[in-house]
């Protein structure tokens, strides 16, 4: 901080040298000036949920959801309720009994969003059986359930545009029958006088954030459930062709195998930017590792990343734009293309254009002679395909 008072005295005491001076001269100074001003407004990421007043069922065991009541009791004489919209107490509850309710969610959200259901248990009381292992808990969006059981655990982000309606969001609470015997070994009396404070919290982030899938399952649904960026912690996904149509998508440390099947690996419809960064690995035995149509976009594969396809006469990147369309692609490194085709443009349609991207004239060099045009290999003199540094 001195340093900074001290730099700012030294200019005041220019300025006033400067000023005594022009004082002192007899010319004239001419001067004018413009300005440019700059609105920011910051996006809003914000959502509401609240319980749906009517909506509890409950149900016991050896019934099913047909049975369900609505009066919030089960057989056995324990009851549900749901007490404001954010609180829903359950008493005596006993194996087999079933809890389910509906979240309303307001989505207010001005910017383009991802969304989850969390669950979260705790036990604030060390002298009480902690109910929460005993109990099995689901979250079901859109007609997708999701297993939120544990001590903490939540569903996959689900993408949503700004102010668009989020569906109601049913949730289960179950405290299944582990045992039939119902005698004294039955395992479930441990559970007997136990508690549990369970909260479903219902977050979300901004769109592009990256969402970390731990296993293959969950990463194959984050990328076809609209998840933005994805790391996938070192996971593989076998897939017949992955249709990445959204907007905009980055993917890091995962691999995906594409054996047959539609004859690609990720198609990339209506996309405007596809990222592999460093890990990113697609492993293709097909006709193209990647496939551009339609209305262009932009391919971008940074350090560390790479397309392999080893199908004989197999492209690592497939492109056709639509007449009057670009497609972009960026080279940012060698090595990143294996096969015996780097690039195919399938078609030189009208007023249609591709645009190949470079950080330097030698990684340029390095793909000269990897781009094919429906039969032929073309040279840098090809009018259809701007080659890019820079």
């Amino acid at each position: 901080m001195k340093m900074k008072k001290t730099a700012l005295a030294s200019s005041v005491a220019t300025i006033a040298l400067c000023s005594t001076l022009i004082a002192g001269s007899t010319f004239a100074l001419f001067t004018t000036q413009d300005k440019v001003n700059v609105a920011v407004t910051a996006g809003q990421v914000a959502l509401t949920a609240n319980l749906v007043d009517d909506s509890l069922k409950t149900w016991s065991l050896y019934e099913t959801e047909a049975d369900a009541r609505t009066d919030g009791t089960f057989v056995n004489g324990g009851t549900a309720e749901i007490t404001d919209e954010a609180n829903v107490k359950i008493d005596l509850m006993t194996p087999g009994d079933v809890v389910k309710f509906t979240i309303d969610v307001e989505n207010a959200s001005n910017v383009h969003t991802q969304y989850r259901v969390r669950m979260v248990s705790t036990n604030s009381d060390p002298n009480v059986v902690d109910l929460t292992p005993a109990l099995t808990t689901t979250a079901i969006i859109e007609g997708v359930e999701y297993a939120v059981t544990g001590s903490e655990n939540a569903t996959l982000w689900k993408y949503v545009e700004a102010n668009k309606e989020i569906k109601d969001i049913e949730v289960r609470v179950e405290f299944p029958n582990t045992d039939d015997s119902f005698g004294p070994e039955n395992k479930d009396n441990a559970y007997q006088n136990g508690h549990a404070d369970i909260t479903f919290i219902v977050e979300a982030v901004q769109s592009n954030a990256k969402i970390v899938a731990s296993d293959e399952a969950s990463l194959q649904e984050a990328l076809l459930n609209g998840a933005v960026a994805v790391s996938g912690n070192g996971a593989t996904v076998n897939t017949e062709g992955l249709d990445l149509n959204k907007k905009d998508a980055a993917l890091e440390d995962v691999t995906i195998v594409a054996q047959g099947g539609e004859g690609y690996g990720i198609a990339y419809y209506q996309g405007e930017k596809l990222t592999l960064g460093a890990g990113a690995t697609i492993q293709a035995n097909n006709d193209y590792g990647i496939l551009v149509v339609q209305n262009g976009g932009d391919i971008v594969l940074n350090q560390g990343s790479k397309i392999v396809n080893t199908q004989s006469g197999g492209a690592c990147i497939g492109v056709m734009p639509y007449p009057n369309q670009e497609v972009n692609i960026y080279l940012n490194d060698v090595d990143l293309l294996e096969g015996d085709v780097g690039i195919y443009i399938l078609g030189a349609m009208a007023g249609s254009k591709v645009n190949l991207h470079f950080p330097n004239e030698e990684v340029m060099n390095h793909y000269v002679g990897r781009v094919k045009k429906e039969n032929n290999f073309i040279d840098l003199n090809d009018p259809y395909v701007s080659w890019i540094i820079g």
